[in-house]
């Protein structure tokens, strides 16, 4: 009998053990897949590329909590929906509980309580869905308010769009009385898009319990879903999270507070008090053990967040010093390069051997390219750092199309290529948006062609994208070669910073490779798509998909009053004031714009260049920014506003400067000047620019007056 009683206690002591190594030392499961809305902000959207929003903040720390191997991406609304209830995807990263959604799907523990509100313009006399009788209201397709509306509301009738940032935008330019979105969302995306003129009327209404969503049957993925929401909730990162993203938009009621602090306290309360007297002896020894751990794990998250919070901070600071490093790094590379640049395009007007004229044309060649990498660079750490902003004008796709033939031609036709652009009759004459950004695109895109085809052809198209929005127009641009081609393995890479196909010591091309990194980043900024399709030996064909706003006519011409002639008349010569503290500069702009036929003065600084013009007189002024003993920008404000200068208080100053940040030009026009010409200094360039500005003395074309 001691024998088996001895054998009952070592099994069952076996058994514990290797039950709590078990439990101790889970197995590493597979990577779990979770999807969610791509346009769903605050809740869940792509910010650059990237998942963001509270919902995948959350989900990401109840996995960490749980050690899960998750990966998030997001995708339409409809399509994740529908992986999700075929058990494609391991889980949601939120869903809003419904009765008629937990037959197809199972939801996880509540972790936040979401109202919605009719927004509507400002002075609007609509407060509540009384008011909404008869009207058509804007909706986000698929959203928990359509299901609303069409059960319990048939005399309204639901104008459906993809998303509600796009149902806001609708409301703020006035196509529809009302929009019914989410409380938060909508003040947060209002915020977002800059749209001021609307706000949410009457009482929020319709409380919906956002919620985890798997597949029906994965019940041992949402027990332990459950479980770490409950630990990030205790812990205090559930706090920090909602802080993030909801602190200055939500005002709890006392209703709410008592909704998300009293009941579940008490429910845990009476659930502790009937555990304590039914299991009072067995649990006294578990709870103290676990409170213990709870303790333990508690400091370590502690230490845990302090580490963070000292890491968002020193990335804070290296961003800053990144950004302040390129801006010194760019002027100062600029500087130099200017001179090169300058004495180089000087040479060429002069009498040179054939020789000699083949070297200066490589050296400028060189300095181009040198012009163009820095200008990558920075375009590209702009984008990044998210200082990059969107310019809204008016332009021609025929305007393009004409800048690319003389941009590209002769490259092709010294290349033995066929370049042809084309764009369709029935994409309207005029559109409005960043025209510049559209032209660096197609540019970069069409070097990247050029760069790696040898034989054939290099073919640009824009034709009216298959789907059209309500209030614009998207275009689709083609751009397709004949060339290399890309291996699939690295169809993924190519949009990548400082990737090429060819990454061997004896690539056939140069390049630093972020045209194409520079390209994704700024369609994405545009709020549009692009994709490649490639073989190896058959070429590419990239297609870029933009929107763009509709625009009634064509740009304004400005009225040029021409006091005197163009550059170069022998009738009148232009006196102009070169104000430049580097010598080399100073000699390069001097020479070019007096073999332009101007009379030229010059300045070593800010203060003698407000000597010259109190003693002579200037049809203009060239000012260098950073400038000794008095800067650019304190000589304009003199004068622009000093009493002494008056008689030339509205002559033409253009800013001659390596600063060529994102900024940089609007803060030169905001200081009173009335352009900006950034250095390396081209010819051409600042030949236009005297032709622009020469003979204008009135007091309108001063730059922020």
């Amino acid at each position: 009998m001691q024998l088996c009683a001895y054998r009952y206690r070592h099994g069952l002591h076996l058994l514990l053990t290797v039950l709590l190594l078990a439990l101790a030392f889970p197995a590493r499961a597979e990577t779990l897949h979770i999807r969610g809305d791509r346009n769903y902000p605050p809740y869940e959207f792509l910010d650059n590329g990237q998942p963001s929003g509270f919902n995948v903040e959350l989900f990401q720390a109840v996995a960490d909590t749980m050690g899960l191997d998750i990966r998030i991406d997001l995708g339409p609304w409809t399509e994740v929906r529908a992986q999700l209830e075929n058990g494609e995807i391991d889980a949601m990263t939120g869903m809003y509980f419904s009765t008629e959604r937990s037959a197809h799907v199972e939801f996880s523990s509540p972790f936040i309580t979401v109202f919605h509100s009719i927004f509507v313009p400002e002075e609007s006399p609509i407060e509540t869905f009384a008011d909404l009788r008869g009207k058509e209201v804007l909706i986000q397709a698929g959203d928990i308010i359509d299901d609303h509306i069409s059960s319990r509301f048939p005399d309204i009738t639901p104008v459906r769009v993809p998303s509600q940032p796009e149902a806001l935008r609708m409301l703020a330019a006035g196509k529809h009385d009302a929009a019914l979105i989410g409380t938060l969302q909508g003040l947060y995306n209002a915020e977002r898009y800059k749209l001021s003129n609307i706000h949410p009327a009457g009482t929020p209404f319709l409380p919906r319990k956002y919620c985890f969503a798997v597949p029906t049957g994965r019940t041992d993925l949402l027990d332990r879903l459950n479980e770490g929401l409950a630990i990030v909730k205790r812990t205090g990162r559930y706090a920090v999270i909602h802080q993030k993203w909801f602190g200055r938009y939500e005002q709890s009621t006392i209703l709410d507070r008592i909704a998300t602090y009293l009941f579940p306290a008490l429910a845990v309360g009476l659930a502790l008090f009937g555990v304590m007297v039914f299991w009072t002896w067995s649990l006294r020894r578990t709870v103290a053990r676990r409170t213990g751990q709870l303790r333990s794990e508690l400091r370590e998250r502690k230490k845990i967040l302090k580490e963070l919070e000292a890491s968002q901070q020193r990335a804070e600071a290296a961003n800053m010093a990144k950004s302040e490093f390129l801006a010194n790094m760019s002027h100062e590379i600029r500087t130099p390069l200017n001179g090169i640049q300058g004495m180089f395009q000087l040479l060429q007007t002069t009498d040179m051997s054939s020789e000699q004229r083949e070297y200066v044309t490589t050296g400028l060649g060189s300095s181009h390219r040198l012009t163009r990498l820095l200008g990558d660079i920075l375009d590209l750490s702009k984008v990044e750092s998210g200082k990059m902003e969107l310019q809204e004008e008016t332009f021609s796709l025929e305007e393009i199309r004409t800048s690319i033939l003389e941009l590209f031609s002769r490259d092709a036709t010294r290349q033995g290529l066929v370049l042809k652009v084309s764009v369709a009759s029935d994409i309207p004459p005029w559109l409005r948006g960043d025209g510049s950004r559209l032209r660096q695109i197609l540019n970069n895109l069409v070097t990247n062609a050029q760069k790696f085809t040898e034989h054939g052809s290099v073919r640009v198209e824009a034709s009216l994208a298959a789907e059209q929005p309500s209030d614009g127009v998207a275009v689709l641009f083609t751009v397709s070669d004949t060339g290399i081609g890309i291996p699939k393995e690295m169809l993924n890479r190519i949009f990548n910073p400082f990737r090429q196909v060819d990454g061997s010591y004896s690539r056939k091309v140069g390049g630093a490779g972020l045209g194409l990194s520079i390209v994704k980043r700024l369609v994405e900024l545009m709020d549009g798509e692009i994709s490649v399709q490639s073989s190896p030996g058959q070429g590419s064909v990239f297609r870029c998909t933009l929107p763009f706003t509709l625009a009634a006519e064509p740009p304004r011409q400005s009225k040029k009053k021409s006091a005197g002639q163009a550059p170069g008349s022998s009738e009148s010569t232009l006196r102009v004031l070169l104000a430049e503290d580097d010598p080399v500069n100073r000699a390069a702009a001097g020479r070019m714009l007096e073999k332009m036929g101007c009379t030229v003065q010059t300045a070593v600084s800010g203060r003698e260049a407000l000597d010259h013009l109190q003693k002579e007189t200037f049809d203009m002024v060239f000012m260098d920014i950073q400038m000794p003993v008095m800067d650019g920008l304190e000589a304009t404000a003199a004068i622009r506003s000093k009493r002494s200068f008056a008689p030339v208080r509205t002559i033409p100053i253009i800013a001659l400067t390596a600063h060529a940040m994102a900024g940089d030009r609007e803060r030169m026009l905001e200081a009173g000047m009335n352009d900006h010409l950034p250095k390396p200094l081209d010819f051409a360039a600042l030949t236009a620019m005297v032709r622009k500005w020469s003979g204008r003395h009135d007091t309108d074309t001063v730059a922020g007056s």
